[in-house]
């Protein structure tokens, strides 16, 4: 086979969309299939792509702001004849360009059909819904959702559509002792994209209130429409408590975040099925997470710790979890690299997709 993932970003600035299109089309090129990505250009596509090992290509868009028009998308997917189309995310002109060739195609939402990001910029998703959405929904050979939340929103938004549900996978590292603070404190790791739907400030808050003598906060990530300046104005309202900002993490620096952390946290408001929670447990790290990450399994194995993102209820679960003796965060630990390694492998998530883009083309 030959398949098209194509997205509007293709490198770090589309958050964790991009790393699952990196080891989907990895793990599809070693089974013997070709496979090539596709999206708008940015500074960093070129660098990540050739970084993880992907074929890809990208068309310049017209304008950057909002929906980044890029019509050459149309040229480089019919230069590559796909057999079959993948698309990651949608209310962008990638997807647009992908429903226009007229081959099978399937639409991975990635999180962008829950109430949270529908209210996000309404009026604009329901007028680009009206006109373009729906459209590309209903000529969509199957619809992926990432979990039975996402496949829910997506029956609600267009009902009647083939729904399939995979999860996102992660490839396990190799096992290694961690490697603490050098000045001993247990550090508490926030990572990702800097936006108000991860519940960033409200963590902040909690954990400036709480003010835990041996543990520090690490918010890490990439910024986005400067709300890091928010985020650290808020930080220094709470001068006594320990909080960091390293920045963004990528590659090794990230690698080496999560072996010297004690324990990760998403208190999200909005995900669609969140990769640093799967990288987090795949390093054996117990996990502090809302609801709205939709990963319930991790509570029901012992790999996680259910929380709430308003500050008020967020500061009583953090000083319960701070009370938790050592050996429990170790347990939990366990069970989340066990976890990972079980139910969302990557080599056998991609044999999935395979058997979906391979049930589409024999039809």
């Amino acid at each position: 086979m030959r398949i098209a993932l194509i997205a509007d970003s293709i490198s770090r600035t589309n958050g964790g969309i991009a790393p699952v299109m990196y080891a989907l089309a990895g793990k599809i090129a070693a089974r013997g299939h070709e496979v090539c990505l596709f999206g708008t250009d940015d500074s960093y596509a070129a660098g990540d792509c050739t970084a993880a090992g992907v074929a890809w290509h990208t068309a310049p868009a017209l304008w950057r702001k909002g929906i980044r028009y890029a019509p050459g998308l149309k040229r480089l997917l019919r230069e590559f004849a796909p057999d079959l189309v993948h698309i990651h995310g949608i209310w962008c002109y990638a997807e647009l360009a992908a429903a226009d060739m007229h081959l099978p195609y399937i639409v991975s939402p990635h999180g962008m059909l829950d109430p949270w990001a529908l209210k996000n910029s309404q009026w604009k998703k329901k007028i680009f819904a009206a006109l373009f959405e729906h459209r590309v929904f209903e000529n969509a050979a199957a619809i992926h959702a990432l979990c039975k939340a996402e496949a829910e929103e997506t029956e609600v938004f267009h009902p009647g559509k083939r729904i399939v549900t995979i999860p996102n996978g992660i490839d396990l590292p190799p096992e290694s002792s961690p490697f603490p603070a050098v000045d001993g404190k247990k550090e508490l790791l926030f990572l990702g994209r800097l936006h108000p739907k991860k519940g960033a400030a409200g963590l902040i808050q909690a954990f400036g209130q709480l003010q835990p003598e041996n543990w520090r906060l690490v918010i890490a990530g990439w910024d986005q429409n400067n709300y890091a300046m928010e985020l650290h104005r808020l930080a220094a309202q709470f001068p006594q408590a320990d909080i960091i900002f390293p920045g963004p993490l990528f590659g090794e620096a990230k690698a080496n975040a999560f072996r010297r952390c004690r324990a990760f946290i998403l208190p999200s408001f909005s995900e669609g099925l969140p990769m640093t929670v799967l990288e987090a447990w795949a390093y054996g790290l117990p996990t502090l997470l809302t609801d709205f990450c939709n990963l319930p399994e991790g509570v029901a194995a012992g790999a996680a710790f259910r929380i709430e993102p308003e500050v008020e209820k967020l500061c009583r679960r953090l000083e319960a979890f701070f009370a938790e003796p050592d050996d429990v965060l170790l347990r939990m630990g366990g069970c989340a690299r066990e976890l990972a390694a079980h139910k969302f492998s990557w080599d056998g998530i991609s044999e999935s997709f395979l058997k979906l883009y391979a049930s589409i083309l024999d039809r």
